[in-house]
């Protein structure tokens, strides 16, 4: 025994010719995505309540176009007050629908009498 090298068995002889062992060809056949119709898309974000044009935000900036605190936000949606989107744990804002909720709850001013 030689110093310096520890008696390890020789690897096997791993020849593929020498065994006639042939490689496994994998092929995939590439599916066609489907992709929802215009008019399917459009239905399916109504349904939703979101348009392409206004994603939905978190608290953080919807409560920037209110000028609010975001905890504050958080707590009128858990209140459901505000209109929002539970997603998970997530909680998410169309601003389209918050700026109808600003006309909406708008309060008029009284008249002095």
């Amino acid at each position: 025994m030689t110093t310096g090298t520890l008696p390890f068995p020789s690897p096997p002889d791993l020849d593929r010719q020498k065994d006639n062992v042939t490689k496994h060809v994998h092929t995939t056949i590439p599916s066609r995505e489907i992709a929802p119709t215009r008019e399917a898309r459009a239905r399916l974000n109504q349904a939703r309540g979101v348009s392409a044009g206004s994603p939905l935000v978190p608290a953080d900036q919807a409560a920037k176009l209110l000028g609010v605190p975001p905890r504050w936000l958080l707590e009128q949606a858990r209140q459901q007050k505000v209109p929002h989107h539970k997603l998970g744990r997530y909680v998410r804002f169309d601003l389209d629908d918050l700026i109808k909720w600003l006309d909406e709850t708008k309060r008029n001013p009284r008249r002095g009498g």
